[in-house]
């Protein structure tokens, strides 16, 4: 029995190699040229810059993986003990990542500090309606938390908007501490795993994050069809089953493909076009779900062009700095091999939820006014000696307010046509390490559904 896979990025990928582990027939069809989608790694002028994630938070399936594909001694992990910092009022801060860090930092009034190390003994419940990320900091903690940290915080993660950005998906179990503990707090030392758990960490690879998309493109030799695009799809019969038929372009050849389970890893756009013949409900509702353009700016410096020690992760910056960039990570000191001896390398990040209007600058522009302000925000002097540029139209997807119901409709839409499943970032978790957990999850509800299929 034959199970096909729509989208070749990291959703995908996963999904199809873990079928495949399992010994079954599966066919993965990209409609480009290369497999992983918004991950890539380039070098250039002995640099090495990521164009989408800069790294990947470990998680046990992930780790899994990783050692499955021989890459374990490929692995880098970040100093966990990294300083993060927030840029306010033109100068960076020190992140707290300690109870007495948070005594001592400028970014939070003394109201503030005091409402947070009070709150394991204030107890509350979320509102019973979906709740805004911003709505809920200023509801437990106070607006400057909310602007300095968690603001910032979000424009990192999601590239999204706190006033939109619903806490129940986006953060799912800072809800559920509340909701079960009566305090985030309080529920997030209840939830702290044994001592001896390996904690999770920023990972990436010595040949950069692509490493682990070659990996897995690898294992699936010839189950891996790109250049392939999928021009319609609808129901049909495989091996005296209901199934799907898959009209495809390649080569300049059409043809259709029969699979006894189908699986649409794609982002919701091409998705909800996809499907539309199949059901207009699932076409609607993928359609509903936005995601926020992001520019990558990458840079390379020599070491004595910049001024500050660069001695950390990186930094985010608040809305109200008024400057284009999100956030810049200090690439090169997070991971080695990352600029030559005697350079420094950084990658920027612009546009966003909240600024959906800078992407329509040419390159040139975008990259030259996140040099300008990274300049000066870390003393630099004369410009970069190379540059990257990388324009994402729809990086990532949002979870605003209401998509908690929008993936409910789906699943319970999808309940109608056996043998369809979903995979992807919109899903429960737009980072590498979501993705991967929902890919094993997807590709194990397939076999199961297979399973049934031959023994009926």
């Amino acid at each position: 029995m034959r199970t096909i896979v729509i989208g070749g990025g990291i959703s995908g990928l996963i999904c199809a190699h873990r079928l495949r582990r399992r010994g079954l027939e599966v066919q993965l069809l990209e409609e480009s040229e290369r497999a992983g989608g918004v991950i890539g790694t380039i070098r250039q002028d002995g640099f090495q810059f990521e164009q989408g994630p800069q790294s990947f938070l470990s998680n046990p399936t992930f780790l899994e993986i990783i050692h499955n594909l021989g890459l374990d001694g490929e692995l880098l992990r970040a100093d966990a003990k990294a300083p993060r910092y927030v840029l306010l009022d033109g100068a960076l801060r020190k992140v707290p990542l300690a109870p007495q860090d948070l005594l001592a930092t400028s970014l939070l009034s003394m109201g503030t500090k005091l409402r947070l190390l009070s709150e394991p003994w204030r107890k509350s419940r979320p509102p019973a309606d979906d709740e805004s990320v911003a709505a809920f900091v200023r509801r437990k903690f106070g607006e400057d938390l909310l602007e300095n940290l968690v603001g910032p915080l979000v424009s990192g993660i999601h590239a999204g908007d706190p006033e939109r950005l619903s806490l129940r998906s986006a953060f799912p179990m800072v809800h559920q501490w509340e909701s079960e503990h009566g305090s985030v707090l309080r529920g997030a030392m209840k939830s702290r795993p044994p001592k001896d758990t390996p904690r999770a960490g920023l990972c990436s690879f010595r040949d950069g994050v692509e490493a682990l998309v070659r990996a897995l493109a690898g294992t699936l030799g010839d189950a891996l069809s790109l250049g392939t695009r999928v021009q319609g799809l609808k129901r049909g019969k495989a091996n005296g089953h209901s199934g799907f038929d898959v009209l495809v372009s390649r080569r300049g050849r059409s043809e259709t493909l029969n699979s006894d389970a189908l699986v649409l890893a794609t982002p919701t756009q091409p998705a909800a076009a996809l499907v539309g013949e199949l059901s207009e409900t699932l076409r609607d509702f993928l359609a509903r779900i936005e995601y926020a353009p992001v520019g990558v700016v990458g840079a390379g410096y020599r070491r004595e062009q910049v001024g500050h020690p660069v001695d950390g992760f990186g930094f985010l910056v608040p809305r109200k700095e008024k400057i284009s960039v999100l956030g810049t990570v200090w690439s090169s000191s997070l991971f080695p091999g990352r600029a030559p001896e005697g350079m420094v390398s950084f990658t920027s990040f612009v546009g966003g939820a909240t600024s959906t209007g800078l992407l329509e600058r040419s390159d040139e522009q975008i990259a030259e006014a996140a040099e300008r302000e990274v300049a000066q925000v870390l003393h630099i002097s004369g410009a970069p000696v190379t540059r990257m540029m990388q324009r994402w139209t729809r990086a990532l997807p949002q979870y605003n307010l209401g998509h908690g119901k929008i993936v409910a409709a789906l699943e319970q839409e999808l309940q109608r046509f056996p043998g369809l499943f979903l995979a992807g970032s919109y899903l429960s978790g737009a980072s590498v390490g979501s993705c991967a957990e929902q890919a094993v999850k997807t590709a194990e509800a397939v076999q199961t559904f297979l399973s049934t299929q031959e023994s009926a």
